[in-house]
């Protein structure tokens, strides 16, 4: 299963903002500090050399609040997919609803990347693929006879 939804997760990461991630790696690269020389300053090593940390804290500034979206996109993801499932929604509203709601996302979010239909059918897909595989592992842990109950169990 696993390798026919492969693509589908292909198609979802590429939206996230992984590709800011790469951006900064790449400037982090760049480990000589530049700096604009003005009248009146003494550059010396010791200058440089702080430039350089303040340069270098910046850019993991950069790259925590990017995972941080990205942790936070993955959250919107899921509960999207969530939602989609728990409501029912063609059943619901209709086989065209997926597509109605990529139309009014886009409408909302105009130049923000993610809502197509496909991409919204991937969502849902993503999520029953995960929820499926994380509601088997209960199921197996609960089956294990490891001599621990979870809370659900205890009488």
């Amino acid at each position: 299963m696993f390798e026919k939804n492969s693509s589908i997760f292909a198609r979802f990461y590429m939206h996230l903002p992984v590709n800011a991630i790469r951006i900064v790696m790449a400037n982090i690269e760049k480990s000589k500090p530049e700096f604009v020389t003005r009248d009146g300053i003494i550059a010396d090593g010791r200058y440089v050399e702080w430039l350089g940390e303040i340069k270098q804290r910046y850019q993991r500034s950069q790259i925590k609040a990017a995972v941080r979206v990205n942790h936070s996109m993955l959250e919107f993801y899921w509960s999207l997919g969530r939602d989609i499932v728990a409501l029912k929604a063609e059943s619901q509203w209709g086989s065209g609803v997926i597509n109605q709601l990529s139309l009014d996302l886009r409408k909302m979010f105009p130049g923000k990347s993610g809502f197509s239909a496909r991409n919204i059918w991937d969502i849902k897909c993503w999520y029953l693929f995960y929820y499926q595989e994380v509601a088997k592992l209960r199921q197996l842990i609960a089956e294990s006879g490891d001599g621990r109950q979870s809370p659900r169990n205890r009488g």
